[in-house]
């Protein structure tokens, strides 16, 4: 069931980023900046470093916006926040203008909202 959870979830968002929208708006930290989305790939498998790494959804427009969508029971913790940021880190070695963003339905714990800030992942907001 996690797993149709998931995509359900999967779902919700990519269906609220289907037409233009700015980060300010939908994102804690967002930038003034509207993307305008051509097409949304989910669960894409890349290559990350030496690793074959699922992302989630990858909307694909005017920038590349990569986005790690959780619902679990618990927040989006630090060891989730982590393995963001080092396949943000890997990622924009190579392909500097992707942005990246994390939406957790139920929330970030405190460290792991400091670290995904801190380190440039945007953190969408849940209603």
């Amino acid at each position: 069931t996690n797993y149709e959870k998931g995509k359900f979830r999967e779902y919700l968002v990519r269906e609220r980023l289907k037409k233009p929208f700015n980060l300010k708006e939908i994102a804690e930290n967002g930038i003034d900046l509207v993307i305008k989305p051509k097409s949304i790939v989910e669960r894409e498998k890349v290559k990350v470093g030496l690793q074959d790494r699922e992302i989630d959804l990858i909307v694909k427009g005017n920038v590349e916006l990569w986005i790690d969508v959780k619902d679990t029971r618990g927040k989006y913790g630090k060891r989730e926040a982590e393995r963001w940021v080092e396949i943000k880190q890997t990622i924009s070695e190579e392909k500097p203008k992707i942005l990246f963003a994390v939406y957790s339905q139920n929330g970030y714990t405190a460290p792991a909202l400091e670290q995904l800030k801190a380190n440039g992942v945007y953190v969408f907001i849940t209603e």
